[in-house]
């Protein structure tokens, strides 16, 4: 486990503040479905919010609910996905996994009465969700059921390290969990929002905000 030097917890705030003034909106608190979460994460991961929401438009075109798409061959699902995201194999199988297991394990796929649990009791029952990726989960949890965790995925992991907020060579669990630790509680939603945006626009001001201020810094 990389050992993350302190001096960028002060980068960290930097960027929260610096996304978050340029996006000049709060997130709310409305929580979004979990399912329908957990299928636009799983596409977005690695792409952006808008191929992820119009390749689920797509497929929703195709299907009766989501019970359907759980029992949709792969080969089938991938065809949908293919003109809107860069990876619809990958995405196909781990939605149909994914939906194979919510409907296993709870035997229906509407999953909001779920919010009356307890968050330590909702973080172990998705402790783990096979063949769905990790990102997908986590914004699940955050976005749906309320759950204080840091989603993030390579592209954003990737936009992280390249404007020096983190180091060279951390793993996505070590910089989940720098984040975590270095963000309050009420600042995590805002920051995975700001920065999944930032990610999929690396041109947009919020970069250059970052890179003035280092260069300012190195001025000094």
């Amino acid at each position: 486990m990389m050992k993350i030097p302190h001096d960028f917890v002060k980068k960290l705030r930097s960027l929260h503040n610096a996304l978050k003034r340029q996006s000049g909106a709060s997130a709310n608190d409305d929580l979004t479905d979990p399912v329908e979460q957990l299928l636009l994460s799983i596409l977005a991961g690695n792409n952006s919010i808008q191929q992820a929401q119009r390749a689920l438009k797509a497929v929703c075109q195709h299907i009766v609910d989501f019970n359907d798409l759980r029992v949709t061959p792969v080969p089938e699902l991938a065809e949908m996905l293919g003109k809107e995201i860069s990876n619809p194999e990958e995405a196909a199988q781990a939605i149909v996994r994914t939906l194979k297991w919510i409907f296993c394990r709870f035997d229906t796929m509407s999953l909001k009465y779920l919010r009356e649990q307890q968050n330590g009791v909702l973080k172990s029952m998705f402790e783990e969700i096979p063949g769905c990726p990790d990102h997908a989960r986590m914004a699940m949890l955050l976005l749906s059921l309320g759950i204080s965790v840091f989603p993030i995925d390579e592209a954003m992991l990737a936009y992280l390290v390249k404007n020096g907020i983190l180091p060279e060579g951390v793993s996505l669990k070590e910089g989940e969990g720098f984040v975590q630790r270095h963000l309050k509680t009420g600042e995590i939603k805002q920051f995975y929002l700001n920065l999944k945006h930032a990610s999929e626009h690396p041109h947009s001001a919020g970069r250059k905000t970052v890179k003035k201020k280092t260069a300012n810094k190195k001025q000094e």
